[in-house]
């Protein structure tokens, strides 16, 4: 009878530890709540590399690349949002024609050479005096309520800033930047943002490539990749800059930017830096590595035929209210107080 029972009591723990596996909810048993364990976090520093204080790799540069992948990718590139995020300005552009309304920013809209920014705000750079810099405007655009109409931020008194775009904007807004120079080996994002270091070997298998379909990387390597800009509220732990130190595609983003994890932090953040954030979160900190960036979006073509065809899960509700169905769009609140928009 005594082995009976414990057989018994030693099944009903047993089913207690089960219920806590597969529920996210703590189970009750004799009318007392069993608190869930906590979840075992990760160390995000713990593998892989970084070039923190050390020179950058030379690179293929994007007009190497699109020689061969003109027919996939290159119809569409001059169009895609990350070629987009700092571009040569074009002179009649309404934005830039907006520098010519007042008579303190007319000088400064004939020097404007590229502008980064779009649908909230527009900022306007020039070459700078040392061969990789770029100096920004202080002088912004917004766009008004009326189509194809801005409105100037900072107006009065224009100024070329040759600082603030290598320690502020570089990163996530250029290639190739030297931390310690605040130097850019090209404008905009280059295919060595995201492709890091490619030889000459990936022409014969393609697997050579980073984030390549045969490849497979890891998902903390995809994150990695994605956050080094995606991720707009760490800071270095080398430089203290915003941006991780001389990042290169492959190596460990959390070795050098620091993050506060916490869900305080979390629950501060508008709809889209908390989506990025959470996600990054459960691949590095908690090992969830079944879902990352690119299950659900295609960079090159801006498709969001995954997007559409993923099972509903809490991250949804980043963006999409629990109550109202996919079509329902949480909006946003505040911006981002790094990129002033």
């Amino acid at each position: 009878m005594r082995y009976l029972t414990v057989c018994g009591l030693v099944s009903v723990a047993g089913s207690l530890v089960w219920l806590a596996a597969v529920s996210d909810r703590e189970p009750v048993f004799a009318g007392r709540r069993i608190p869930a364990p906590a979840p075992q976090t990760l160390d995000p520093a713990a593998w892989g590399r970084d070039h923190v204080g050390r020179q950058l790799p030379e690179f293929m540069t994007g007009d190497e690349c699109l020689f061969c992948h003109r027919m996939d990718v290159g119809p569409t590139w001059t169009r895609n949002r990350h070629y987009q995020t700092m571009r040569r300005a074009e002179p009649e552009a309404a934005a830039v024609a907006a520098l010519r309304t007042l008579p303190s920013t007319k000088a400064a809209a004939e020097q404007v050479e590229f502008v980064l920014g779009s649908r909230r705000q527009v900022r306007f750079l020039k070459r700078g005096r040392k061969y990789g810099h770029l100096s920004l405007l202080s002088t912004a655009a917004s766009p008004t309520r009326q189509s194809g109409k801005f409105r100037l931020l900072h107006g009065e008194h224009p100024q070329w800033d040759s600082e603030t775009f290598g320690k502020s904007c570089a990163g996530c807004h250029a290639s190739g930047l030297d931390s310690q120079t605040g130097a850019v080996a090209a404008v905009s994002l280059d295919c060595f943002t995201c492709h890091g270091e490619i030889t000459l070997e990936h022409t014969r298998d393609s697997s050579k490539a980073l984030l390549a379909k045969r490849r497979r990387d890891p998902s903390r390597v995809v994150v990695s990749i994605c956050g080094q800009c995606h991720l707009r509220t760490g800071t270095s732990r080398s430089n203290g800059r915003r941006f991780a130190n001389n990042f290169v595609a492959g190596d460990n983003l959390f070795r050098d930017l620091r993050i506060d994890w916490s869900d305080k932090h979390l629950d501060s953040l508008e709809p889209g830096d908390r989506h990025i954030l959470q996600n990054i979160r459960d691949v590095v900190l908690l090992g969830r590595v079944q879902t990352n960036c690119l299950s659900c979006h295609d960079v090159h073509k801006q498709s969001s035929t995954k997007h559409r065809k993923l099972t509903a899960a809490a991250i949804c509700g980043n963006c999409h209210r629990p109550d109202g169905g996919r079509t329902v769009v949480n909006r946003r609140k505040q911006h981002n107080r790094v990129c002033e928009y």
